[in-house]
Protein backbone atom coordinates (compact mmCIF):
# COMPACT_ATOMS: atom_id res chain seq x y z
CA UNK A 1 0.00 0.00 0.00
CA UNK A 2 2.79 2.78 0.81
CA UNK A 3 4.49 1.94 -2.39
CA UNK A 4 1.37 2.70 -4.22
CA UNK A 5 0.93 6.08 -2.28
CA UNK A 6 4.83 6.67 -3.01
CA UNK A 7 4.16 6.10 -7.09
CA UNK A 8 0.99 8.60 -6.64
CA UNK A 9 3.24 11.04 -4.91
CA UNK A 10 6.28 10.73 -7.49
CA UNK A 11 3.30 11.11 -10.94
CA UNK A 12 1.95 14.16 -8.61
CA UNK A 13 5.05 15.57 -8.34
CA UNK A 14 6.62 15.05 -11.59
CA UNK A 15 3.11 16.49 -13.13
CA UNK A 16 3.77 19.47 -10.71
CA UNK A 17 7.15 20.09 -12.35
CA UNK A 18 6.03 20.06 -16.08
CA UNK A 19 3.65 22.65 -15.33
CA UNK A 20 5.28 24.71 -13.28
CA UNK A 21 8.89 25.50 -14.55
CA UNK A 22 9.65 27.63 -11.71
CA UNK A 23 9.34 24.70 -9.39
CA UNK A 24 12.53 22.36 -8.92
CA UNK A 25 13.19 19.22 -8.21
CA UNK A 26 14.55 19.34 -4.82
CA UNK A 27 11.40 22.09 -4.05
CA UNK A 28 9.13 18.87 -5.25
CA UNK A 29 10.71 16.42 -3.38
CA UNK A 30 10.09 18.37 -0.21
CA UNK A 31 6.67 19.11 -1.35
CA UNK A 32 5.98 15.52 -1.91
CA UNK A 33 8.18 14.21 1.12
CA UNK A 34 9.70 11.99 -1.93
CA UNK A 35 13.71 11.28 -2.59
CA UNK A 36 14.48 13.99 -5.36
CA UNK A 37 16.53 11.30 -6.74
CA UNK A 38 13.38 8.91 -7.46
CA UNK A 39 12.14 11.88 -9.03
CA UNK A 40 15.04 12.29 -11.28
CA UNK A 41 15.09 9.14 -12.33
CA UNK A 42 11.35 8.43 -13.24
CA UNK A 43 12.26 11.51 -15.11
CA UNK A 44 14.84 10.26 -16.98
CA UNK A 45 12.73 7.09 -18.11
CA UNK A 46 13.33 4.64 -15.33
CA UNK A 47 10.59 2.13 -14.80
CA UNK A 48 9.38 1.80 -11.35
CA UNK A 49 9.92 -1.42 -9.56
CA UNK A 50 6.45 -2.24 -9.87
CA UNK A 51 6.34 -2.35 -13.24
CA UNK A 52 9.73 -4.40 -14.17
CA UNK A 53 10.39 -8.01 -14.20
CA UNK A 54 13.65 -9.14 -12.79
CA UNK A 55 15.72 -10.95 -14.89
CA UNK A 56 15.92 -14.14 -13.00
CA UNK A 57 12.95 -15.29 -13.83
CA UNK A 58 13.10 -18.78 -15.59
CA UNK A 59 9.58 -17.99 -17.61
CA UNK A 60 8.51 -15.87 -19.36
CA UNK A 61 5.01 -13.81 -18.65
CA UNK A 62 3.38 -15.76 -21.71
CA UNK A 63 5.09 -18.91 -20.16
CA UNK A 64 3.90 -18.44 -16.90
CA UNK A 65 -0.39 -17.54 -17.82
CA UNK A 66 0.09 -20.58 -20.27
CA UNK A 67 1.20 -22.58 -17.38
CA UNK A 68 -1.24 -21.02 -15.12
CA UNK A 69 -4.05 -22.44 -17.88
CA UNK A 70 -2.97 -25.54 -18.34
CA UNK A 71 -3.65 -25.91 -14.32
CA UNK A 72 -6.63 -24.63 -14.25
CA UNK A 73 -7.93 -26.53 -17.57
CA UNK A 74 -6.29 -29.79 -15.76
CA UNK A 75 -8.08 -29.00 -11.86
CA UNK A 76 -11.29 -28.36 -14.17
CA UNK A 77 -11.19 -31.51 -16.51
CA UNK A 78 -10.11 -33.89 -13.64
CA UNK A 79 -12.21 -31.88 -10.36
CA UNK A 80 -9.46 -31.15 -8.71
CA UNK A 81 -9.97 -29.08 -5.63
CA UNK A 82 -7.75 -26.32 -4.37
CA UNK A 83 -7.16 -28.49 -0.89
CA UNK A 84 -5.38 -30.90 -3.32
CA UNK A 85 -2.41 -29.11 -3.67
CA UNK A 86 -0.07 -28.60 -1.13
CA UNK A 87 4.14 -27.23 -1.70
CA UNK A 88 6.02 -30.06 -3.38
CA UNK A 89 9.12 -28.26 -2.51
CA UNK A 90 9.35 -28.49 1.37
CA UNK A 91 7.87 -32.21 1.06
CA UNK A 92 8.94 -33.37 -2.46
CA UNK A 93 7.46 -36.03 -4.14
CA UNK A 94 8.15 -39.15 -6.37
CA UNK A 95 6.61 -40.52 -8.98
CA UNK A 96 5.04 -44.19 -9.07
CA UNK A 97 5.39 -44.44 -5.23
CA UNK A 98 2.05 -45.38 -3.68
CA UNK A 99 3.34 -46.39 0.07
CA UNK A 100 4.13 -43.81 2.81
CA UNK A 101 7.24 -44.93 4.29
CA UNK A 102 10.61 -44.63 1.78
CA UNK A 103 13.25 -46.92 2.66
CA UNK A 104 16.79 -45.02 2.88
CA UNK A 105 20.55 -47.10 2.84
CA UNK A 106 23.39 -47.23 1.38
CA UNK A 107 25.50 -49.73 -0.56
CA UNK A 108 28.28 -50.12 1.80
CA UNK A 109 26.09 -50.25 5.00
CA UNK A 110 25.37 -53.09 6.62
CA UNK A 111 22.24 -54.08 9.33
CA UNK A 112 18.99 -52.63 9.67
CA UNK A 113 17.66 -50.07 6.86
CA UNK A 114 15.98 -46.52 8.56
CA UNK A 115 12.35 -46.19 7.43
CA UNK A 116 12.09 -42.07 6.63
CA UNK A 117 8.52 -40.56 6.62
CA UNK A 118 7.63 -38.21 4.09
CA UNK A 119 8.71 -34.48 5.66
CA UNK A 120 11.22 -35.79 8.09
Amino acid sequence: MESNNQEGRILLAIEAINKDQKLSIRKAAKLYNILCTKIQRRMDGTTPCIESRANNHNLTKLEEEVLIQLVSNMQAKYGIVDSDFYNFDETGFMMGIICLGIVVTSAERNGRSKAIQPGN
